[in-house]
């Protein structure tokens, strides 16, 4: 098992104790459908939306949250684009979609930190 799957299992299965003042629609995490083991890692396009989904920070987490959540996805639908091959492209292209992502918030990081000097 990958450590990116082992994170998002981790992540699944921690309580969310997040307290914010977002919306309460915001915390609300999709079901998983009858059948899907929570504990394994994603074996499809699908699942590695759920898996996603249930990891997603809350929307005022800070960068460093938001950066780490978007490398775990990056890995996630790198590695399920080599299992599902049925939707082979569909996840290399969330995966490259993540790292442009990470790239972004590592620029506005980098942009807050010189900014702060």
């Amino acid at each position: 098992m990958s450590i990116a799957a082992e994170e998002f299992k981790r992540r699944a299965r921690m309580e969310d104790c997040r307290a914010d003042d977002t919306d309460p629609k915001d915390q609300e995490r999709p079901m998983s459908p009858e059948g899907v083991e929570p504990d394994r890692p994603p074996r499809s396009l699908a699942e590695a939306h759920e898996a996603v989904a249930r990891i997603r920070p809350r929307q005022k987490a800070p960068l460093s949250e938001w950066l780490a959540f978007h490398q775990r996805s990056a890995a996630l639908y790198a590695e399920v684009a080599e299992i599902d091959r049925g939707h082979h492209h569909e996840a290399l292209f969330m995966a490259e979609r993540e790292h442009q992502r990470v790239k972004e918030i590592k620029t506005e990081i980098a942009s807050s930190a010189a900014g702060e000097k």
